[in-house]
């Protein structure tokens, strides 16, 4: 794969979560500037993903027509303004709106995933995946520590505009970039073929994904992949506060632990794991792992347990999001991955709205323990449901040679 084109599409996906990272960690008091209450702010919180969900399809189809380059330029420019508005927003309706419309053009992922499905073959498309997951681990993970660090802890309104500023800087570095050195990656012939077809509804290209063989099935699995994941951890500081007395500096420096081996993982071994094992048994692997590295947290056995905990848990997810993501992609035809990688993103958007409240749902009746028992059961769950798919995914997909 180019490195001079695959350094674009790292930062897009990179900007697009370590806004949504360093964000989420300080959004609920600075809503608080603005006199809302605590629903209010959960709701402001849930604003940025629920868009995300409603717009990656939206964006998949426009790329699958019109390019992904234009797509990426478009989106990663309104990027920048929803981050410089949202960090002088006058009121909580004008935040509210920032918000949604970040969210709603970071629903460019679908495009981001669809580019490096044009520009690899099927045998290597796990791969590039690992690229996407190594870009969305890092900056999802070291979003929430680099948060903490800007905004400080005096608490004014020039510490929560900083990680605005640094948001737009890195959305505006990355759109340079495209302008400047991505190449158009869908041919003439297949943006010729589409042009040529009826315009579909997002919720007509959803439904036709999710009835492809194998497709729906994957996508599901996505769904449910990343929403036992979410409530994980986006809950994840409130049990290490709670039961371990830590304090941001400490759960930060797990955050960055667990960034740094999803970045190992899939930034350099994805490609040789997949070649030897094939990402169906990878998938399934991973369910397995990540339930064991999770159920060793509320265990609460001492702190080393804990940091193994994280770290097989962070092991689990980093082979989880490539595996599925190649999986997905060859699950559908060469003109129309972009809707295909829409849906499956939008599944992920609308996981990670939901996971989070299903999460402190169930804290509220049953303890902080409960995202992480709940999170156990979804991921062995995915394990029983896998483990005798596996020689269905691979022989049922388009092919990847040994």
């Amino acid at each position: 794969m180019n490195k001079r084109l695959a350094l674009p599409i790292f930062l897009t996906v990179f900007t697009d979560l370590i806004g949504f990272g360093m964000i989420i960690t300080f959004l609920p008091l600075y809503a608080g500037q603005f006199g809302a209450s605590n629903s209010q702010a959960a709701y402001l919180m849930a604003a940025f993903s629920a868009a995300q969900f409603l717009m990656a399809p939206f964006w998949g189809r426009l790329s699958d027509r019109y390019g992904r380059r234009p797509i990426l330029i478009t989106s990663l420019s309104g990027a920048v303004l929803g981050y410089l508005v949202s960090a002088h927003a006058p009121s909580l309706a004008v935040l509210f709106a920032a918000r949604l419309f970040t969210g709603a053009m970071a629903g460019n992922l679908s495009a981001v995933q669809a580019y490096l499905a044009d520009i690899t073959t099927p045998e290597n498309r796990a791969k590039a995946m690992g690229l996407f997951g190594a870009a969305f681990g890092i900056g999802m993970i070291l979003g929430p520590a680099l948060g903490g660090v800007l905004v400080g802890h005096q608490g004014t309104t020039h510490d929560f505009a900083l990680p605005f500023y640094v948001a737009a800087g890195l959305s505006l570095t990355a759109l340079l970039m495209t302008v400047f050195w991505l190449k158009e990656s869908l041919s003439p012939e297949i943006r010729a073929t589409l042009a040529s077809r009826p315009a579909e509804s997002r919720w007509a290209s959803l439904h036709r994904a999710l009835r492809r063989p194998w497709s729906g099935f994957l996508i599901a699995v996505f769904f449910l992949l990343t929403f036992a994941f979410a409530g994980v951890e986006m809950t994840f500081v409130l049990w290490a506060s709670g039961r371990l007395a830590w304090g941001p500096s400490q759960i930060g420096y797990a955050f960055a632990g667990i960034g740094l081996v999803a970045a190992l993982i899939q930034g350099g071994m994805t490609g040789r794991l997949t070649k030897k094992f094939g990402e169906p048994l990878l998938l399934t692997a991973s369910a397995l792992i990540t339930s064991v590295g999770i159920a060793l947290i509320p265990l609460n056995l001492g702190v080393h347990m804990i940091l193994v905990g994280l770290l097989v848990m962070a092991v689990g997810k980093s082979l989880a999001l490539p595996s599925i993501l190649g999986l997905i992609s060859r699950s559908a035809p060469a003109d129309e991955q972009g809707g295909t990688l829409g849906a499956s993103q939008s599944s992920s958007s609308l996981a990670r709205t939901l996971g989070p409240a299903w999460a402190g749902w169930g804290i509220g009746l049953w303890g902080l323990n409960f995202p992480f028992w709940s999170g156990v059961f979804f991921m062995g769950l995915l394990f029983l449901i896998l483990a005798p798919k596996k020689r269905g995914l691979e022989t049922g997909l388009a092919p990847r040679p040994v």
